[in-house]
């Protein structure tokens, strides 16, 4: 019986990334609580960490997924040529932007591949990831130590992925997953966050079987205890906002960084002539004196905590409960936060802070933001009609007038957003239903 111990059905979960332990925590808990014995999947080089990262159990076996990848890697190959070649740019690419500084910033095998695949034909878009599956997984066999197969949305194993021996179940990781470009591989189940992007889901993805879930990465925002007391030596006596930071110097590309590093300045000297402070949340994945200099210019800017710098590739990172909790206090005590392209605005609103979001493609200097904005699920989802501030003209003087007559945009924006980021059922009820689809037909 499934909850019974010492059964031996068996399932695998990918975890490639250290944020990808984050998603699956909560759902192996609960497997091992039915008795599932659960086979972790990770490189070497974070697998300890994974081990920490996870729940302390008998009935969990890690893997180093290093083996198979290497054995394997042809097929890494064989799937980035058939990606690149016959893929069309708009669903590759989210803007032709990205595309052009993918292919600038890419090695020489990847440019000389992008150059290449311009002349070739194109596959529809419903055809993509089934095509992926079936050229990169030719006489493969199944690589895991079971069938049914966890993964989280845009991992880094699609060409082990897709197997007509592998039930593969695909959990969606970030909202921007379903869009972002294909996810390389076709899903036997997809669990989304909420009804829009399941919908958003099966237009872009093509995947059959999609169902609502749950924003598992937002749940220590949803659970938080907000604290309303802030460090002294963060934030003085007056009015303050928090500025959420979208890039760092250590993965993104430059000129992102500098259109960033303008919006900040902007943002402090507003805040400065109004009277009010700013603390700048960069990402947790940032670097350590990345706005040093800001911080020098205007005496009124702070800058709240990030972790461990070893972090090698974006990804890499896990939220334990202390950072969540040190960040979270930080911006508490806020009269808003300040969200223009990052996600941090999503996890704000869940855990029902006030989100002022900001629209600047009409300001002068701040044509670059397209690049941002023009994405389907900021322009669908952040950007909408209702509660947004849309800034034209000169920045600080119209962001200085706006802090001079505050409106409740920020309120009922965060309550809007929060009202679409969940479902009415439980994250734990989200979790139980997932468990009941994934187990049935389990070997």
């Amino acid at each position: 019986m499934i909850g019974k111990k010492g059964n031996d059905r068996n399932i695998s979960i990918l975890i490639d990334a250290r944020m990808y332990g984050y998603l699956f925590s909560p759902i192996i808990a609960s497997l091992i609580e039915r008795g599932i014995k659960v086979t972790v999947y990770a490189p070497q080089s974070i697998l300890k960490n994974v081990e920490l990262d996870l729940p302390n159990d008998d009935l969990i076996a890690y893997k180093d997924l290093d083996p198979i990848l290497k054995k394997n890697r042809f097929r890494y190959f064989i799937h980035l040529i058939g990606l690149y070649f016959f893929t069309r740019e708009e669903f590759l690419f989210r803007s032709i932007k990205r595309y052009q500084f993918d292919n600038e910033e890419a090695s020489l095998f990847k440019r000389t591949i992008l150059r290449a695949a311009k002349l070739s034909p194109k596959l529809p878009d419903d055809k993509v990831n089934k095509f992926l599956s079936k050229i990169s997984t030719a006489f493969l066999a199944n690589p895991f130590d079971s069938k049914t197969i966890l993964v989280g949305s845009q991992n880094s194993c699609p060409q082990l992925l897709g197997l007509k021996s592998q039930k593969v179940v695909t959990v969606m990781e970030s909202w921007d997953h379903a869009v972002k470009k294909p996810n390389g591989y076709a899903s036997d189940i997809v669990f989304a966050w909420n009804s829009s992007l399941r919908e958003d889901w099966i237009e872009r993805q093509h995947d059959q079987f999609v169902h609502v879930f749950w924003p598992l990465k937002l749940r220590y925002a949803k659970n938080i205890e907000v604290v309303k007391e802030v460090s002294s030596d963060l934030i003085g006596e007056r009015k303050f906002c928090v500025y959420c930071v979208t890039a760092t110097r250590r993965f993104s590309f430059p000129i992102i960084i500098e259109l960033e590093k303008k919006l900040i300045r902007d943002l402090s000297k507003a805040t400065e002539l109004a009277g009010w402070d700013l603390l700048i949340k960069p990402r947790p994945n940032g670097e350590v004196g990345e706005f040093d200099d800001v911080l020098e210019e205007f005496p009124n800017t702070r800058i709240g905590t990030i972790t461990s710098q070893d972090v090698d590739v974006p990804a890499n990172y896990f939220l334990d409960d202390n950072y969540n909790a040190t960040r979270f206090a930080e911006v508490s005590g806020a009269e808003f936060i300040i969200n223009a392209f990052t996600t941090f605005g999503l996890d704000a609103a869940a855990a029902n802070l006030p989100v002022l979001q900001i629209d600047i493609r009409g300001a002068i200097g701040y044509s670059d933001s397209n690049f941002y904005y023009e994405n389907d699920h900021i322009k669908k989802y952040l950007l909408t009609d209702n509660y947004v501030l849309k800034l034209t003209g000169d920045f600080v003087d119209g962001f200085m007038h706006y802090l001079s007559n505050p409106n409740d945009f920020p309120v009922k924006y965060s309550k809007a957003l929060k009202r679409w980021l969940f479902t009415e059922q439980s994250e734990t009820e989200a979790i139980e239903r997932l468990i009941e689809e994934v187990l049935g037909g389990l070997d």
